[in-house]
């Protein structure tokens, strides 16, 4: 609630020009019931999981909805299990899967609002962020939904999402990078975790280019970015190094940079900016600035800025870690969904609760037929329970 206040200003990129505002117009807690409850939430799931060796029984399924009052209008809100859209063809699982917010009923939220004001100029765009709560506080998940609407036609366009899950196949490599860490707090008691979504590979690595059970250190400012020589090879021999992305130096530039300290692997997170200045990487390759560099002979992944935060917690807030970095192969005949999405559907299959709060709003325009790009509304992290 405190990251999306009513009101709040958009200005336009690089100024201080006022764009508009954010108007909320709903803030709305229900409980999905019915997710994994019956067979056709398995069929899509497993047609996905099987390669599309299962018939396509269904393409998507939705949990009970609930009705809310937008403003007057009747909106409905629920979520969908569904297959990725293809060019001309039905949704199919085979393709990807995501489970996420279903609301059919913003098109037309949209139009009733442009009939009442008699403007098209001012509800175009419409933002929903979204927490989905399922058991314990490590199934907790956000989700995503920022989309324009046509003026000139009745359709969504330019829409911008993040579902809870998303399942889909790397074309780059034919396993799936993991990482798994052990952690001894300073308390005596040993925790764990794994991270196996949004594990990007390296061109280099291989499915036998795994470590296992070796030291996590993270290189402390200033040389966080393995920009320079790291001198103090006694702390990085045989261990896993944490190195940050950017910094003026590339994937391979970095684990080359560790390599000759002594690392065994690396693993490059992502901080604060670092993703909304570099884009999104999906792999890691040999070339930068038009240079290709020589392939680095250690394991080396890439992780985002959350997961990034909780490995350099582990390294550095403990009385030691240890990790593993794994590439399991990929088989054509079989896929796995990452270990969260499963516990999710075993648990709400079971029954447990499923918590969903919606935060919805709308973009006020301030000047007439002005056109905001949807990077301007940045949505930022919400909670809500």
């Amino acid at each position: 609630d405190a990251a999306y206040p009513d009101g709040r200003p958009i200005f336009a990129q690089g100024t201080r020009e006022l764009a508009g505002s954010m108007r909320r117009v709903a803030l709305v807690h229900f409980d999905a019931s019915g997710c994994f409850a019956s067979d056709a939430w398995g069929d899509i799931l497993e047609r996905w999981c099987s390669n599309g060796r299962t018939p396509l029984a269904c393409s998507q399924v939705v949990s009970s909805c609930v009705t809310i009052d937008v403003e007057g209008i009747g909106v409905k809100l629920g979520l969908m299990l569904s297959g990725f859209p293809m060019p001309h063809r039905a949704l199919d699982p085979r393709e990807g899967v995501g489970l996420g917010l279903w609301q059919p009923g913003m098109l037309r939220y949209c139009e009733q609002l442009r009939e009442r004001s008699g403007s098209r100029d001012n509800f175009d765009i419409l933002h929903a962020s979204y927490v989905v709560h399922c058991g314990g506080t490590h199934l907790e998940r956000k989700g995503r939904y920022l989309t324009r609407v046509s003026k000139h036609s009745q359709e969504l366009v330019s829409t911008e999402y993040k579902d809870l899950w998303l399942l889909s196949t790397d074309p780059h490599f034919d396993f799936r990078a993991e990482v798994s860490v052990r952690e001894t707090p300073c308390d005596g008691e040993e925790r764990a975790f794994c991270l196996d979504e949004g594990v990007h590979s390296a061109v280099w690595n291989s499915a036998e280019s795994g470590v296992s059970s070796v030291r996590l250190v993270c290189i402390p400012p200033p040389n966080e970015f393995a920009a320079h020589e790291i001198r103090d090879h006694l702390l990085v021999k045989g261990a896993v190094l944490l190195v940050r992305r950017g910094g003026g130096v590339g994937f391979a530039q970095k684990a080359l940079t560790a390599q000759a300290a002594g690392a065994v692997g690396c693993i490059i997170y992502e901080g604060e900016g670092d993703r909304e200045v570099f884009g999104h990487a999906t792999s890691m390759g040999l070339e930068f600035e038009g240079r290709e560099y020589p392939a680095p002979s250690i394991p080396c992944v890439l992780v985002g800025r959350a997961e990034g935060e909780k490995l350099i917690a582990a390294a550095t807030e403990s009385c030691g870690a240890t990790v593993d970095l794994a590439f399991r192969p990929l088989s054509d005949e079989r896929r796995t969904a990452p270990r969260s999405f499963e516990e999710f559907a075993a648990r709400a299959g079971a029954g447990v609760p499923v918590h969903v709060a919606v935060l919805l709003e709308r973009f006020e325009c301030a000047i007439p037929r002005y056109h905001v790009p949807l990077h301007w509304i940045m949505p930022l992290e919400m909670t809500v329970f």
